[in-house]
């Protein structure tokens, strides 16, 4: 299932892992080896970049979304569509805390 992340531009519900702040120290070096690599996707459409989601690809996207909007769209899609998680309480990741910290990723 697709779920937007703004200015028209959609991801795979079940390849995101996780999305990061940008502000992040973590996540800064995130953005530079996806740079260095090939591998980042800026979906912003020139706007700020408020929030970065690594895909199980190796592919860093950029939105210009804030990551809780984000969480709510990627869960509201998850559970509309009765995948496996529906109704748990859990997210895509299978876990209650869907930010992962910085030392989990």
């Amino acid at each position: 299932m697709i779920a937007p992340i703004g200015h028209s531009n959609y991801v795979e519900t079940s390849r995101v892992l996780v999305i990061l702040n940008p502000s992040g120290s973590q996540a800064r070096k995130v953005r530079q080896a996806a740079t260095d690599s090939g591998l980042l996707i800026n979906a912003t459409s020139g706007n700020k970049a408020r929030s970065i989601i690594v895909m199980d690809t190796s592919h860093v996207v950029l939105s210009a979304l804030q990551p809780q909007t984000l969480k709510q769209r990627l869960e509201n899609r998850k559970t509309t569509t009765g995948g496996p998680d529906a109704g748990s309480g859990k997210n895509l990741l299978g876990r209650d805390d869907f930010f992962l910290r910085t030392g989990d990723f």
